[in-house]
């Protein structure tokens, strides 16, 4: 289920709930920003074109999270919520002020909070040196590691070695672990050597891993069975250099029918769709 939303500056945004009914839970996918100006080739949220004022004030997140949910508990009464997490369109740490005091509001509700990024440096050392009142979880979308900037250009000002620092340390730090997002792409990154990479890098006491279909036309997806023999490559790396495998999730998008799948939100179809 995704809903339409529609920002006090008249600009496009979506926000999603997602039922896993074999877990009993729902989570919801919250927007930070009405589009995204960082171009990653992975996502359709980068075909957006919003111009300036994207960002999503501390009011419109707040309420965008309070209605979301109560939409979602009517439609999921026999599911359990679980957390928010600001994953659907824009860069949370391009909104940081505003987001930072958004957690803070809901976290003193009650609710379990999580953060994904492509990992804008600067913002993410401020994010980790913010006392909240109840820290939220950080997931970093790392998906390459050399020729990264080849699908996520913002790493050639922010690389990914750099980002993984901060966020292992504030993770480590508040005592939960940190999460790895990996959309796997034929032919890009899902060789041997990119899962024994990662499952060498990544202690299992301190991360997991979320390995991911991809959705979308610029790149191919990766068969099944090929991604169960790349989750099986990182496992074995991981249990040979920490005898204990790391643990890795797969994950097949959901809502792809109604472009409710992670990386398809983009707020209004044709209207603000590139040419």
């Amino acid at each position: 289920m995704k809903i339409l939303w529609k920002s006090n500056r008249g600009k496009f945004f979506e926000s999603v709930c997602v039922p896993f009914k074999k877990k009993g839970i729902y989570t919801i996918c919250l927007s930070s920003q009405a589009g995204c100006f960082l171009g990653c080739k992975i996502c359709e949220t980068a075909k957006c074109r919003y111009g300036k004022n994207i960002d999503l004030t501390v009011e419109e997140l707040v309420e965008e999270a309070i209605k979301t949910k109560k939409i979602a508990d009517r439609k999921f009464t026999k599911l359990k919520f679980d957390e928010i997490s600001f994953m659907g369109m824009g860069e949370p740490f391009l909104n940081l002020d505003n987001i930072i005091k958004t957690v803070d509001k809901l976290t003193s509700k009650g609710y379990n909070v999580s953060i994904s990024t492509v990992g804008i440096l600067p913002a993410l050392k401020k994010f980790a040196r913010h006392k909240f009142k109840k820290y939220p979880r950080l997931q970093i979308s790392v998906h390459k590691f050399d020729g990264r900037e080849k699908i996520i250009p913002i790493d050639r000002k922010y690389p990914i070695k750099n980002v993984l620092k901060i966020a292992l340390r504030y993770s480590i730090k508040h005592s939960f672990p940190l999460t790895l997002n990996w959309v796997l792409l034929k032919g890009v990154n899902d060789s041997k050597k990119d899962a024994k990479r990662l499952g060498d890098l990544f202690d299992p006491k301190n991360c997991r891993i979320n390995v991911t279909d991809y959705v979308g036309d610029k790149f191919d997806n990766v068969p099944e069975k090929e991604k169960e023999k790349f989750i099986g490559w990182i496992k074995k790396a991981s249990k040979r250099k920490y005898s204990k495998a790391i643990e890795v999730n797969s994950f097949k998008v959901l809502g792809t029918e109604i472009k409710a799948g992670c990386g398809q939100l983009v707020g209004k179809d044709k209207e603000i769709l590139s040419k």
